[in-house]
């Protein structure tokens, strides 16, 4: 199924400071495992499928919800 991802770029939201607890100023470990392991997860289904990226970065990852979810994405190649 597909997933909306409607909290912009994961490099949007570590410069917004949305991986960082309010309380502490340190980085929410939780949300931050959640999202890598979100993002490792779909490029081991993506090799899985014999297809490579090629482009990941912060800028080509997605997040959503709670900032707990990352979907990593392609616009295009070239």
């Amino acid at each position: 199924p597909l997933q909306y991802c409607d909290k912009g770029s994961l490099a949007e939201s570590i410069k917004a400071r949305k991986f960082l607890n309010r309380r502490t100023g340190q980085p929410h470990l939780r949300a931050v495992l959640m999202c890598l392991i979100d993002v490792a997860r779909g490029m081991a289904y993506l090799h899985l499928q014999h297809i490579v990226h090629g482009d990941l970065g912060a800028g080509t990852v997605l997040t959503s919800l709670d900032y707990f979810k990352g979907c990593a994405v392609a616009w295009g190649l070239g």
